[in-house]
């Protein structure tokens, strides 16, 4: 009997505390009609931090938003993703989540895990340059425009440029 009623006490706290669809739509009414958070809190009997964190949801891109009101997306996860800065970048993210049914706490580690691949993509490339400008005796710089990778090699004056079409064996 003692297990039913911390079980049922649990799951309570759970639905009381997990957002509803409706509440997502009350607070983005709320936020139309310039209720504060706290006002909203009262009105849906819920804490003011979840409701600002609701609030927060709203700001994602549309398909992501959309997922989120139609269930395909948990609030929690889809917050997780809120860690992104660009709309192409959250929605690349929300599709590999959804694809792999992450849970949001594995969204913040995939999350994680990504950034600090980027990191260390950062590092090679910057090792990268050093080595090369080493090699070729002039400063060189590694961008990425546009989804390309820009190599670019400094030369102070045409004998600087011979220099460099020698070291990289190129015959005129």
């Amino acid at each position: 009997m003692q297990n039913t009623v911390n079980m049922s006490n649990t799951i309570t706290r759970r639905i009381r505390r997990s957002p509803t669809l409706s509440d997502l739509d009350v607070v983005e009414d709320g936020i139309r009609s310039k209720k504060t958070h706290w006002q909203i809190a009262v009105e849906l009997n819920k804490a003011r931090s979840r409701i600002t964190n609701l609030a927060r949801l709203l700001d994602l891109p549309q398909p992501v938003l959309s997922a989120v009101r139609t269930g395909r997306l948990a609030p929690k996860t889809a917050e997780a993703l809120l860690a992104l800065k660009e709309d192409a970048e959250i929605i690349s993210a929300f599709r590999h989540v959804v694809a792999h049914g992450l849970s949001a706490d594995r969204t913040r580690a995939w999350l994680r895990d990504r950034k600090a691949g980027a990191t260390n993509s950062a590092a090679d490339v910057a090792a990268l340059e050093r080595r090369m400008s080493e090699e070729l005796s002039s400063q060189v710089t590694i961008t990425k425009s546009a989804g390309v990778h820009v190599i670019s090699i400094r030369a102070s004056d045409l004998d600087c440029i011979d220099g460099i079409v020698q070291r990289l064996g190129i015959e005129l």
